[in-house]
């Protein structure tokens, strides 16, 4: 990813964005004086947590919305502490999380599912391979849109996470990682009946250990990096919540044995999210230093909350249980909180009111702003339009070049004096756009969008 957040955006404020800031400050004193309630944006990004997996209703009925396999529900966590705050802000909620995302699919269109020649139906509305508008406006999901692999395959994807960010966000919570870290495969070696193996267990949580080190936590600390330039940089006082997992086993003695070793699956378990745990704050603490505020908290909670309310690794129901442990028929909700879960964790986050965030970021505009319309698809050889009119400096800067890098190698490729460029590909490309926009003042900003370039058929 690669961001960088240490030119332009770090500059220090001018007498005119002082004032701003000031202004906006006496319009907060205004409007709570007037009994209108400040606008406050919360927005959810992530994985399987929080998008709310697991979360059913008394009768066992899933609780989700569109789109389909996302598995999200309008009464996860994050969607009940943003109703906590209604009383007193007018509070704009957006859910984009999505089950089985991993770090990349913040920022890159996430593949649901593929449909073959037996669902003729739904191959028939695919678009052709060289039709560049991908995203079908007749399909009630505008986040879902569809690509034509072969005569006989469709795939269904849904839209970057990142999508949905913007400088108006003044609180984004996220759950991620735990798909990166092979969480599927250590719950199936480490906790499920049959498969479970005391020497596979202790790989896996040694490999994801292994990649948590030397992989996931550069990629964690690229994806703020990007978030806090997608938010405004320090023109902002929003922040980003970064919640805890709750431990997936309770604390026990229980062994697993195979020919060749012994071992406790919950210590070790718990022992190995401890330290996934202190890395996580150690994270939040090297973008914090490196943007110089506290943009990222660490809710880092979760496991108190959870304590004694986890499955049992000896294969006995927890009757106090927040965590599913059932495995079949619905394997997809196994070892994610349960609705009473998901209520918990949300009482645990309204014990922190806002975080420390005033709100009110979308009446904040002293900032520049890149911004890039939506995601593109084309073919080799004919032109792709790249709009960047959404753009902007909020204090009246003028924008005086914009920089295109249309290959992702982070080196611009073409300038333009208009926030528009047309660029053919030459090859096929899986990847972003990137734009930098420069203002008289030589202060930037920087958006990408993604690009799928195919072969003609």
């Amino acid at each position: 990813l690669g961001v960088s957040i240490t030119e332009g955006m770090m500059r220090a404020p001018s007498s005119f964005q002082l004032s701003s800031l000031l202004f906006v400050a006496l319009l907060f004193v205004v409007k709570t004086t007037l009994g209108q309630k400040i606008p406050f944006k919360i927005v959810a990004l992530g994985d399987s947590y929080s998008a709310g997996s697991g979360n059913r209703d008394e009768r066992g009925i899933a609780d989700y919305v569109p789109p389909l396999g996302c598995n999200r529900s309008p009464t996860a966590w994050g969607a009940q502490y943003a109703d906590s705050l209604r009383d007193v802000y007018e509070v704009t909620f957006i859910h984009k999380a999505c089950s089985d995302n991993e770090v990349k699919h913040i920022f890159e269109p996430f593949l649901m599912e593929f449909f073959v020649y037996g669902d003729l139906t739904r191959i028939l509305r695919c678009p052709t391979r060289n039709d560049t508008r991908t995203v079908i406006q007749a399909h009630r999901d505008p986040e879902v849109f569809f690509e034509r692999v072969s005569p006989l395959r469709c795939d269904r994807f849904i839209t970057p996470q990142i999508e949905v960010v913007d400088s108006s966000v003044d609180l984004l919570l996220i759950t991620i990682g735990g798909i990166d870290a092979y969480f599927t495969e250590i719950v199936m070696f480490c906790l499920i009946p049959v498969v479970q193996d005391a020497t596979l267990c202790r790989r896996w949580i040694e490999q994801s250990a292994a990649l948590i080190e030397n992989q996931l936590k550069d990629e964690i600390l690229d994806l703020f990096r990007s978030l806090y330039v997608k938010m405004g940089g320090n023109y902002n006082h929003n922040k980003i919540v970064l919640v805890d997992y709750p431990y997936i086993v309770m604390d026990s003695d229980y062994e697993l044995r195979n020919l060749n070793e012994t071992l406790q699956p919950a210590k070790v378990l718990r022992a190995y999210q401890q330290d996934a745990k202190q890395t996580y704050q150690d994270i939040v603490d090297e973008i914090n230093t490196e943007v110089g505020r506290d943009f990222v908290v660490c809710f880092n909670k979760t496991k108190d909350i959870f304590e004694g309310h986890e499955p049992d690794p000896s294969f006995r129901t927890n009757p106090d249980g927040w965590i599913h442990e059932e495995i079949l028929p619905r394997a997809y909700d196994s070892f994610h909180p349960n609705k009473i879960g998901y209520t918990k964790l949300a009482e645990g986050l309204m014990l922190e009111g806002t975080f420390g965030v005033v709100g009110g970021a979308a009446l904040v505009d002293a900032k520049l702003v890149a911004h890039i319309e939506g995601s593109y698809a084309g073919v080799m050889g004919r032109d792709v339009v790249f709009k960047a009119y959404g753009s902007y400096d909020g204090r009246g800067f003028p924008i005086v070049a914009y920089e295109w890098d249309v290959d992702g190698d982070g080196k611009h490729d073409a300038t333009t004096e208009e926030p528009v460029l047309l660029h053919a590909y030459a090859k096929p490309y899986s990847g972003f756009v990137g734009l930098k926009v420069i203002n008289d003042q030589g202060e930037w900003a920087f958006a990408r969008a993604f690009v799928l370039i195919t072969e003609e058929t």
